[in-house]
């Protein structure tokens, strides 16, 4: 490396002024131009090596596919009826009659849920799993009361209320 111990009293130095220098390798004095003391001063070294690239953890679980927008609007029913998968919400009527709401299958269904409520009537409605299914482990459920409701989710084996 090349060092300046001493320069021009120049105001304003121009590519072609020189400045007396030692070399530190040699020791020797030398003229320098402002080009090459501004090469010198701006030189870089190579680049080093570039590191290993580490290893890539793996790929989590994908979850189960969400709706394709807005949940679908509460369907009123005033007679049995069953869940379709299309539906989330039942209101049920039962001022003529007790009525039963019968669940589509819990299997390959997790992660779907089903809400149940008495809007009307002084009639039982009966929530009913899947035929073989079970809704917390038991068949039925029985909402007796207006405004009572269950929010019940599928596992993909079976009903919980949630």
């Amino acid at each position: 490396m090349t060092f300046v111990n001493s320069y021009p009293n120049k105001a304003t130095p121009v590519n072609a002024d020189k400045m007396l220098g030692t070399d530190s390798v040699d020791g020797s004095t030398k003229n320098f131009t402002m080009a090459a003391i501004a090469g010198l001063l701006s030189a870089q070294g190579p680049a080093g090596p570039t590191g290993a690239t580490g290893a890539t953890g793996a790929t989590g679980a994908t979850g189960p596919a969400g709706s394709a927008g807005a949940a679908p609007a509460p369907v009123t029913v005033t007679a049995s009826a069953t869940v379709t998968t299309a539906q989330r919400t039942i209101l049920v009527d039962a001022t003529g009659a007790a009525r039963t709401i019968t669940l589509y299958t819990a299997v390959g269904n997790a992660g779907r849920e089903v809400r149940v409520k008495k809007i009307a009537g002084a009639n039982a409605v009966t929530i009913a799993a899947a035929s073989g299914e079970t809704i917390d482990g038991v068949a039925t459920l029985a909402l007796t009361g207006i405004n009572d409701s269950y929010t019940i989710e599928s596992n993909g084996t079976a009903w919980f209320v949630v």
